[in-house]
């Protein structure tokens, strides 16, 4: 029986010793990346939303050598009467010196279309990196950073969105960057670099998406409170510690905060850009389009529990909202079976299960981090639905991807949970004669489950690519409504 058990842990280091090999590292990241760009050279302009809009914004710079203003005529969509330069478009601007690259060996607008994509494609394959570095740090065993990895850069919604240019995709990353900045400061102390990487990520944040600012308020809260227990425990001085959140602000402000402070000159103090914009779009959309015109749950006298669960014509806000969580292609017309959403909803309940058992990913037996975790995602689902009830009802799962990290993480912890329960369950069951043997199928258990959702996780993603994703993968093309934005190319 000693052989059974000595052959189960010699299966288990193996395994662990493969997947901490720095190989799986650079490979994942890689695969994921490599996915991604197959995309984003196949996939139809007619078939991402509002890629052409922020496209447009990256053509203006590149030919005006200055940011835009909101109204500049040249960018504004003649149908809904704005444009996107009132709002945070950090991933255009990045797109900016791909293009300037490019623009010196072709103009061809569907070649041009396909370099703006290349932001998406690294972001996507830099977030799989980034939840690699999570992954390690919060859980024991290395096949669980690996299965992290798996269900982020192999969620087809998300894949999806890493081929063409998206805020949502950055903005999953930025609030990546925040996670591993949290989980580096409350695991080994706020040092220069840990605060540089929470400025970093909140910068990002700030400059991808309004969704994810709950990570901006949670960041705040995450810091003060880490920080008063070190002062208190470690005595760490108040004057470094006043330091280092200076420094967090200072790089937070130089990635993004400027684009605030110029807002804020440009548009009398509205940083957001919010009534410029709706007063542009009252005066220049089309009938129906202007934002009076717009049929909101809120002006119908709907409560937001009316909006959740009742039907909007043939739209229920969370059953699209979770579609397209996992799998809603194109202008959301291209769908999964009902088969393959209902496997995506295992790792919904996976994630609820989780929550009851993150206490695992807790640093040094406290709660902070499970608790800033669960709190990013209710901060996400608040905004998005306060959004669709108050403004423009759109069901859409994107809006809530500044949480898909912390919601698959979650997943991950619910897997781990159930691991440890079918480790029991082969403890209880083996009788005392063939104790040994059990130590060693329980080994195998905690490595094998984990590995074998990992694999079912990427067949149903390619099954998915099958199914659902290639009525969009029609080839690269010029989506001809950004013809007015791309004159002079």
């Amino acid at each position: 029986m000693q052989g059974g058990s000595r052959k189960g842990t010699s299966v288990l280091c193996r395994l662990n010793s493969v997947f901490e090999s720095r190989v799986v590292d650079v490979a994942l990241p890689v695969i994921c990346t490599l996915v991604y760009l197959s995309f984003a050279l196949s996939l139809s302009a007619y078939e991402t939303p509002d890629e052409p809009l922020r496209e447009a914004l990256s053509l203006f710079i590149l030919q005006n050598g200055t940011l835009p203003l909101g109204p500049e005529p040249s960018i504004v969509n003649p149908i809904w009467g704005f444009s996107y330069a009132y709002t945070a478009y950090g991933p255009s601007l990045v797109a900016v010196p791909f293009l300037a690259i490019a623009s010196l060996f072709t103009h061809d607008l569907i070649v041009l279309t396909i370099v703006v994509r290349l932001v998406n494609v690294l972001c996507g394959g830099i977030c799989i990196w980034v939840t690699l570095r999570i992954g390690r740090r919060l859980f024991d065993s290395p096949v669980y950073a690996v299965l992290l990895a798996v269900f982020v850069g192999f969620t087809p919604q998300f894949a999806f969105m890493s081929s063409y240019l998206n805020n949502d995709v950055p903005s999953a990353l930025a609030c990546a960057v925040i996670i591993l900045a949290w989980v580096r400061g409350l695991q080994d102390g706020w040092d220069v670099k840990t605060c540089a990487l929470l400025g970093l990520g909140i910068g990002l944040c700030a400059i991808t998406y309004y969704f994810g600012f709950g990570f901006i308020v949670l960041s705040i809260v995450v810091y003060g409170v880490s920080a008063f227990r070190a002062h208190a425990r470690e005595q760490v001085s108040v004057k470094r510690l006043l330091a280092l959140a200076l420094l967090v602000f200072a790089v937070a402000m130089l990635v993004g905060g400027w684009y605030y402070v110029r807002n804020a000159f440009i548009y009398q103090g509205d940083i957001f850009g919010f009534g410029p914009r709706n007063e542009l779009a009252e005066a220049c959309a089309q009938v129906g389009f202007k934002p009076s015109d717009h049929v909101t749950p809120r002006n119908l006298g709907w409560s937001v529990g009316q909006m959740l669960f009742e039907p909007w014509g043939e739209i229920i806000w969370w059953k699209w909202t979770f579609y397209s969580f996992f799998g809603l292609f194109g202008y959301m017309k291209h769908m999964l079976p009902n088969a393959m959403y209902g496997a995506y909803g295992v790792v919904v309940l996976l994630a609820i299960l989780g929550v009851a058992g993150s206490k695992t990913i807790a640093v040094r037996g406290r709660l902070l981090l499970p608790l800033a975790l669960v709190a990013s995602v209710l901060f996400a689902v608040a905004f998005a639905v306060y959004y669709s009830w108050s403004a423009d009802y759109e069901p859409q799962g994107r809006y809530l991807y500044s949480a898909f990290v912390p919601v698959m993480i979650f997943a991950v912890c619910g897997v781990r949970l159930a691991s440890r329960g079918l480790s029991w369950l082969v403890r209880a069951v083996s009788s005392r004669w063939a104790h040994r043997a059990a130590e060693g199928v329980d080994a195998i258990v905690r490595v094998a489950l984990p590995l074998v959702v990992a694999v079912l996780y990427v067949v149903l993603f390619a099954l998915a690519v099958h199914v659902g994703l290639s009525h969009c993968l029609l080839g690269a093309d010029f989506n001809t409504d950004l013809a007015p934005f791309a004159q002079g190319f």
